[in-house]
């Protein structure tokens, strides 16, 4: 009998916990094995949840051990079914040059989103633009924001690139109307920011995976020094902090928000990898002036972060 996960309900941001145990008996393979993923009670998934969920798909297929599509049942919640169905993810797993940009667009319950996994520096680009331009689709807002977001969703990938050692990550996003709001979150199941901030002898005594994560939060920490490294979660949280809107990083067995919230946690169940969500208020500005400020105040740098090409976002 193949191993069975089981989903089932709507996983928001305080919820991956529970998604990512259920996703243990696919995420934790040390052999072949068939491993059947069962969606047909889900009826809906935040954008942290459905980042985790494509990244960890993304893990199983690139280790081989399973085929995550082989006995994959879908929900049958009709929102969710389009999206999440074999075919479809199947091809944005295998062959993502093939797919129609926006092809994973989702609608579930009046809140719509993008998911697009990325494995190397096009694939970055690629899920950067196809996720700002389904935002610009869905919601009108500033060019100065899209550039801040652009920034960010390019950083934070990066940082997935060189510390994750799994080979990529996924990015997702959606809009929250209710509260003016939009959420993304970029997600890989690799080493966790623990392990890969130790590659740097600074960081070898690092107590736990709580002080791991609030150390990255700090400006200049990285596993590879140099100028203006290890920055992007810092800027990410200044920036948010300023929008009025939060950042949330989950690794290991630890979950640090800035500002501080009641989901701040560690002895949590350990998620090997990490997720980085975002929560950016739509009503107030999202400067990269900010940036800008708060690196000069570092050190004299000027940001190099913002966006390259007009024409993808």
């Amino acid at each position: 009998m193949p191993r069975r996960v089981v989903l089932s309900g709507e996983f928001d941001t305080d919820d991956v916990d529970a998604l990512c145990a259920e996703l243990a008996p696919a995420a934790n393979l040390s052999s072949p094995a068939t491993v059947r993923i069962d969606l047909s009670q889900l009826t809906g998934l935040s954008a942290s949840a459905l980042a985790v969920l494509v990244a960890t798909l993304q893990m199983v297929t690139a280790k081989g051990l399973c085929n995550p599509m082989a006995e994959f049942v879908p929900p049958r919640d009709a929102t969710l079914r389009d999206c999440l169905c074999p075919a479809s993810l199947s091809a944005l797993l295998d062959d993502r040059a093939a797919i129609e940009p926006g092809a994973t667009a989702r609608r579930a319950g009046g809140k719509c989103g993008v998911c697009e996994p990325f494995s190397d520096d096009q694939g970055i680009e690629q899920a950067v633009s196809t996720t700002l331009r389904w935002l610009r689709s869905e919601h009108h807002l500033t060019w100065d924001t899209l550039f801040t977001l652009d920034a960010m969703l390019s950083d934070f990938a990066q940082n997935v690139m060189q510390h994750a050692d799994i080979g990529g990550g996924a990015m997702a996003m959606n809009l929250r109307p209710e509260i003016k709001s939009l959420e993304f979150a970029v997600a890989d199941r690799g080493i966790g920011i623990r392990r890969s901030l130790a590659k740097n002898s600074d960081f070898k005594k690092l107590r736990d995976d709580s002080a791991a994560v609030t150390t990255a939060l700090a400006p200049g920490r990285t596993s590879e020094p140099g100028r203006a490294r290890g920055m992007g979660l810092y800027f990410g949280k200044v920036l948010l902090v300023k929008n009025g809107g939060t950042l949330t990083v989950r690794s290991g067995n630890a979950r640090i928000a800035t500002p501080p919230n009641d989901g701040d946690a560690d002895r949590l169940p350990t998620f090997d990898g990490t997720l980085v969500t975002a929560i950016v208020r739509t009503d107030r500005p999202l400067t990269l002036n900010v940036m800008n400020r708060a690196l000069e105040r570092f050190g004299g740098l000027k940001s190099v972060a913002v966006a390259k090409n007009v024409d993808r976002i």
